[in-house]
């Protein structure tokens, strides 16, 4: 039984939910690179 994807996909949820935490508390961004910066800060 390989376990490896399973940690892949706790990673991509993981970052999946900071992008959404840092969306719902900004509202929206002007450029992509502002929201990717904000949920590098906040992460």
């Amino acid at each position: 039984m390989e376990r490896f994807p399973e940690f892949t996909e706790d990673a991509i949820e993981s970052a999946n939910a900071r992008i959404r935490k840092a969306v719902r508390a900004r509202g929206h961004f002007p450029t992509e690179q502002a929201a990717l910066k904000c949920v590098h800060v906040r992460s």
